[in-house]
């Protein structure tokens, strides 16, 4: 009986999906220490117009019970449903009459196998009747994402238990929404100090990653600064040595199902070469030493020199110097030739 009942649910299933493109198959394998390779196939996760997103009995078929030694199972566990055929399913189809768009659905994903540390391989199959709009996001059970199935449609672990968990999402066709909060219009930011760029992105599904660039003639060109993998949403950059005020930060974000959205800066910021306050220089002894007004809204005074006139900015860094304090030693630096001092600004 239970080898006619699997047989007849696996006609059944067939004559069905023919019916209805609108999902996606996942197919599993597995070799065996044995070599011998088993396969978990016809397992459909899909949207259907006579759904609903719980149980239906002409849509979600139930999943066969599987062998009690070698084999691999994959199902879409659903205990909630009360079901009287069991509450692993072979079939879940949810309600195709919603706009996913902006939405997702969420399929929870078993693997089952008795094959203790061999790589089990899943494939993903696309119906021909699935949204092209609609992403198709495979998660841990967590709903951290793994993979972007439209991009790549196979995926391979290792069992390290008789069951594992996943998720599919599918749905999402909208942009993340990206909002620059740092820098603001009219800031001013100093060459070479270090300043976090910050922003946020909304999304419905997790950032896969965020290209960071900035432009310094109000868009015209973009200079790549740096590309973030993973839901981050800060940069911490320092000015180049170059002054403007026509300055946009550009953050181009990709969500985990395939779509791209952008922020700009809403208006210009601008870069600006740090102050560098009046320098007097007093020797005493073999030390020469450095005094200087002190500045208000300043972090820090950095001092650099060098043994060359400062027609360009440079120098070898010596010490940073924290408010109050407005002075620096040079030890020793009487007798070791001309030097030439610069103290810049930190703020």
């Amino acid at each position: 009986m239970k080898y006619f009942f699997q047989i007849s649910l696996i006609v059944s299933l067939v004559k069905f999906v023919l019916a209805a493109d609108n999902y996606i198959e996942i197919r599993g394998s597995v070799t065996t220490t044995m070599g011998q390779n088993l396969t978990d196939y016809f397992n459909f996760a899909g949207l259907d117009s006579n759904a609903n997103d719980g149980y239906d009995i002409f849509t979600d078929l139930p999943e066969p019970p599987h062998c009690p030694f070698n084999y691999l199972s994959l199902c879409f566990p659903h205990a909630e449903w009360g079901s009287i055929f069991g509450e692993n399913f072979s079939a879940d189809f949810r309600n195709g009459n919603d706009n996913l768009i902006n939405q997702v659905k969420i399929y929870p994903i078993q693997a089952g196998s008795d094959q203790i540390g061999r790589s089990i391989n899943l494939e993903f199959n696309i119906g021909e009747d699935y949204p092209q709009e609609y992403g198709i996001v495979f998660c841990d059970s967590s709903g951290n994402p793994y993979q972007n199935i439209r991009e790549d449609n196979d995926f391979d672990f290792v069992t390290v238990s008789e069951e594992v968990y996943f998720e599919l999402r599918l749905g999402d066709g909208t942009a993340p929404e990206i909002e620059i909060l740092f820098p603001t219009p009219d800031t001013v930011l100093y060459q070479n100090n270090n300043y976090n760029i910050i922003w946020e992105s909304l999304d419905i599904t997790p950032i896969k990653y965020s290209v960071v660039l900035f432009s310094l003639d109000n868009g015209l060109n973009w200079t790549l600064l740096d590309t973030l993998e993973g839901c981050y949403n800060s940069l911490q950059w320092a000015p180049p040595d170059i002054t403007s005020d026509s300055v946009k930060i550009k953050i181009e974000a990709e969500d985990w199902a395939g779509n791209i959205g952008v922020g700009i800066s809403e208006s210009t910021f601008s870069i600006a070469f740090p102050a560098s306050p009046l320098i007097i220089i007093d020797v005493s002894g073999n030390d020469i030493i450095l005094h200087w007004q002190n500045l208000t809204s300043v972090s820090g005074y950095r001092v650099y020199y060098q043994n060359v006139p400062y027609f360009t900015p440079g120098g070898i860094p010596q010490a940073v110097v924290l408010p109050p304090d407005t002075s620096w030693i040079d030890a020793g630096a009487v007798g070791q030739g001309q030097r030439f001092y610069r103290v810049v600004v930190e703020y």
